[in-house]
């Protein structure tokens, strides 16, 4: 019973950060577009350069940035969710190797569900280029905290044999 409480605290985490991707995949495309438009503008308006640019320069500057800052959303998004399935994944599995694998997988298949999602909602579109993006994303997250379990393993194990 202990493990079922254990793995559902766990599935907290990455259930509400799969709910924050699918609401960002149900926007109609106008929606997207207007909501990562915002963001870059805010993101630039802390350069004074780009405060005294003219509307029209500011919006050929937003226009360009616009698909890199998306495909950096879907990379870091997807790094943070395949970090939170390593939660679940070691509750079922207790060996970390095992619940990066699980984890990775978990993560490739809700990306690939949610852009399958995506073919249904007005203007936008499943991509496989973005199925490889958060599939990157994960794996480099997933990579990152296995390798900093295991360093802090390492680093117990060593002070263990030292007292």
């Amino acid at each position: 019973m202990k493990r079922v409480l254990q793995f559902i605290a766990a599935c907290v985490p990455m259930a509400l950060v799969m709910i924050l991707i699918y609401h960002f995949s149900s926007q109609e495309a106008s929606v997207s577009s207007a909501t990562s438009r915002s963001f870059i503008a805010d993101l630039f308006s802390v350069f004074p350069s780009f405060r005294a640019l003219s509307t029209y320069h500011k919006l050929q500057v937003i226009g360009q940035a616009q698909f890199f800052v998306r495909k950096a959303a879907h990379f870091s998004i997807y790094a943070l969710l395949g970090v939170l399935a390593m939660l679940p994944s070691y509750v079922v599995f207790q060996k970390w190797g095992r619940s990066a694998f699980a984890a990775w997988c978990v993560t490739l298949l809700f990306s690939a569900s949610d852009e399958f999602h995506q073919t249904f909602v007005p203007g936008r579109s499943g991509e496989i280029r973005d199925v490889l993006i958060d599939a990157s994303g994960a794996a480099l997250g997933i990579l990152v905290i296995y390798g900093i379990i295991r360093l802090w393993q390492r680093r117990g194990k060593k002070y263990d044999t030292q007292t």
